[in-house]
């Protein structure tokens, strides 16, 4: 177990995990009281965002405890 590859990961889905809970609060919102993610960007751009910043931490998790 790579103790510094662990705590990567942790972080990584902690902030993976606030970054998809702040997208699916803010979804809830009517259009126009959105604080954030307005503007020109695709409404799926930050769920993927969300998504891939979850398995960059899963991946980093898994590497600090595979080896």
């Amino acid at each position: 177990m790579d103790t510094a590859y662990v705590v990567i990961g942790v972080l990584q889905l902690a902030v993976g995990i606030g970054w998809t809970w702040g997208v699916l609060a803010d979804r809830r919102r009517p259009p126009d009281q959105r604080r954030n993610f307005k503007g020109r960007t695709s409404p799926t751009t930050p769920t993927v965002v969300g998504v891939v910043w979850l398995l960059i931490g899963l991946w980093w998790l898994g590497r600090g405890l595979w080896g």
